[in-house]
């Protein structure tokens, strides 16, 4: 118990005061030890917290790249299916079939699509090749295929004067043939397009058309032939069509040939005569 102690106030009274012993400090200590408590716990459930969401992660991690091969498994596929949009009128399905067999070994991300469509091009019948993944498993083609429009030398030219070869040549036997330098095909296509294109408003055909080394023209109407020479094509073509209305179409079976190079005239040569007989016409 602590000792009494009087002091005068001034005014004197004396007053009772109590010699410190301690029990102040006390009771201020005693009462921070609840809030200290608090704050620990709060910087260890702070600590777990962050601990937790390390482990979380770690897991999570774990996971993805212990899943990782299975998710690429599953996301690049084999092809499975494989669409092709073509019109197979001269091209057979087999032939297609047996181009893209090889490229479906691999899976949907590592296909060789520009190997495949070079494969395609290489097919004599088959003009464009259009490949398209489609996710997750179908390999879509669509193909266009050479459109036969004339025999050129030994092999057929299609509508753009683009040649290509083919094995047997008698399906196309009806196709007009055309002659010339393997540099001049869309050359001699064209030609046979504007000149057949005249021939026809006279009822007739070209069945075929060439350009010797010397530039000079020459075509069929069936066993006739008509020379034009190098120069002066439109006009020589119109005598030729004059000469057909005028003198020509009712003996046209007797004509064995039609020479339109000469500057002011024409020869004509006759079945009729073992001999060559000209005529000229302006």
């Amino acid at each position: 118990m602590g000792a009494r102690i009087y002091a005068s106030d001034g005014y004197g009274h004396d007053r009772l005061k109590k010699r410190s012993s301690g029990r102040a400090d006390k009771k201020s200590y005693g009462a921070s030890r609840p809030k200290d408590r608090r704050i620990a716990i709060r910087r260890w459930v702070e600590r777990g917290a962050r601990v937790v969401k390390l482990l979380a992660a770690g897991v999570v991690t774990g996971i993805f790249f212990w899943s990782l091969p299975w998710l690429w498994s599953w996301i690049d596929r084999p092809i499975t299916r494989v669409m092709v949009e073509s019109e197979f009128l001269y091209l057979a399905r087999e032939t297609v079939q047996q181009q893209v067999t090889p490229f479906l070994t691999e899976r949907f991300f590592y296909l060789d699509v520009a190997g495949l469509q070079k494969a395609l091009q290489n097919v004599p019948w088959i003009n464009r090749a259009k490949i398209r993944k489609v996710w997750p498993n179908m390999l879509l083609l669509r193909i266009h295929e050479q459109v036969p429009v004339a025999r050129w030398n030994s092999g057929v030219l299609n509508g753009d004067g683009d040649v290509f070869q083919v094995e047997d040549m008698s399906p196309f036997s009806d196709l007009p043939l055309l002659y010339g330098r393997a540099s001049a095909a869309q050359q001699v296509m064209q030609q046979y397009v504007v000149l057949n294109q005249q021939v026809r408003s006279l009822g007739l055909g070209i069945g075929s058309l060439g350009q010797r080394d010397t530039g000079s023209w020459w075509f069929l109407i069936d066993d006739v032939e008509i020379n034009l020479g190098h120069r002066d094509l439109v006009r020589r073509m119109q005598r030729f069509m004059r000469l057909y209305h005028v003198l020509l179409q009712n003996r046209w079976k007797d004509v064995r040939g039609v020479d339109l190079r000469y500057r002011d005239g024409v020869a004509v040569s006759w079945k009729t005569h073992e001999s060559r007989k000209i005529s000229r016409s302006n």
